[in-house]
């Protein structure tokens, strides 16, 4: 009787051991590396954040990596048994330690500090949303603030961009699911 389950194949010198598996193998996927300077152009600053984290959305997404990053692609177990070492284990391992790096590399000094003692590119990021997008008396007032400011000695056009640029984010602020 053949068993229909996928399998890894672990390769020695003398045999090939298979072991199954039930799910589809990520070690057959290829490590994504995403160049900061070019495909993150605009690192995260305090006010920022939306700008920044709608770029990190369209790659995430588009390289299919934002299970890492909201929870969904959880580590895999180091091994199948104590004789099967699972090599999907290691791909997530590097591919999640190629993003908080990326993630690191994409953020200004003063944001940094906030994230320094992260280990996981999904621990980054949910601080990240914690500390900037979160609908907080203050940061309400901070745009209010802005918006007041953006009165004085402004274009036309950059008056009504300061306008859009505060609406967008209080409607982020609302319908980010955090």
């Amino acid at each position: 009787m053949t068993s229909s389950l996928p399998s890894t194949s672990i390769s020695t010198d003398t045999t090939t051991m298979v072991a199954p598996s039930n799910e589809p193998s990520l070690f057959s996927c290829v490590l994504v590396v995403i160049n900061v300077a070019t495909q993150i152009p605009l690192k995260l600053t305090k006010s920022t954040y939306f700008s920044w984290r709608k770029q990190f959305d369209v790659l995430l997404i588009g390289y299919d990596l934002y299970g890492l990053f909201n929870g969904n692609l959880s580590c895999p177990s180091p091994t199948f048994s104590d004789q099967f070492p699972n090599l999907d284990y290691s791909f997530w391992i590097r591919q999640e330690s190629l993003l908080l790096g990326m993630l690191l590399a994409s953020l200004s000094p003063e944001v940094h500090q906030i994230v320094a003692t992260t280990e996981t590119s999904k621990d980054a990021w949910d601080l990240l949303a914690s500390a900037f997008a979160k609908p907080s008396y203050s940061r309400l007032l901070q745009i209010g603030e802005r918006l007041i400011k953006a009165q004085s000695n402004r274009s036309v056009l950059e008056y009504l961009n300061d306008n859009k640029n505060a609406e967008d984010e209080l409607s982020l602020l609302d319908h980010l699911d955090l």
